[in-house]
């Protein structure tokens, strides 16, 4: 992960309380924290043990392994949830962010802060989220290396009601990068509609609403 995605993420935990990473790999997220003084219990998990190695490296690299908790963790299964204020589920596709959600249905509680930043399908993790009653506290976007990436901020809540196109985009407007994101997907969907038939695609028409949307957004902003 390199430094923008980092800095957006960490831009999400708002006060000085315990932090899992799930998926953590290298481990940048905990340790970074771990240098900024940062005095609440730190969680770098993963489910393999050769990515919590390199963590556990790095950290002793970084002169900060005994300020964080290393666990070998399916998800959130070796974690106290009602313990824990902030999980960070980032890089990993967001069909994968869901079905660690799924499986945690009855750990997680109200209190928990969830900050996403899918890899892949940002639209599946959406629809998850407002469909399991998840209030989208924020969302926002970087760009590294000429990709484009979303980060998507959660709680237990009152889930909000997005248009088919804005479960692709998210609703961060005012965002400078909200353009590219809106250009992005009407090219992907224009190239679908070019290349589909609708007698025999029956996401055709959804398609195209999706497509008008967006169009209009793009003339709107």
């Amino acid at each position: 992960m390199q430094k923008q995605r980092l800095e957006k993420i960490l831009k999400y935990i708002t006060e000085d309380a315990p932090v899992a990473d799930i998926g953590t790999d290298h481990g940048y997220i905990p340790i970074r924290l771990a240098g900024s003084g940062f005095v609440s219990e730190l969680y770098a998990c993963d489910i393999n043990s050769g990515p919590l190695d390199n963590a556990r490296r790095n950290a002793l690299e970084a002169g900060c392994e005994k300020k964080i908790k290393f666990v070998l963790s399916d998800g959130f299964e070796k974690l106290d949830l009602s313990s824990i204020r902030y999980l960070i589920l980032a890089g990993m596709g967001g069909e994968s962010c869901c079905g660690i959600m799924d499986r945690a249905e009855k750990k997680i509680t109200e209190d928990n802060i969830f900050i996403f930043q899918p890899a892949t399908k940002p639209e599946v993790l959406r629809y998850w989220l407002l469909y399991n009653s998840y209030e989208i506290l924020a969302e926002d976007y970087v760009k590294e290396n000429g990709k484009l990436y979303q980060i998507i901020v959660a709680k237990l809540g009152e889930p909000q009601k997005y248009t088919l196109s804005e479960m692709y985009t998210g609703t961060a407007f005012g965002n400078e990068l909200y353009p590219e994101i809106l250009e992005h997907f009407e090219d992907m969907f224009s190239k679908i509609l070019c290349s589909s038939d609708e007698s025999r695609n029956p996401d055709h028409k959804v398609i195209q609403i999706m497509y008008d949307e967006l169009k209009e957004g793009m003339k709107n902003g």
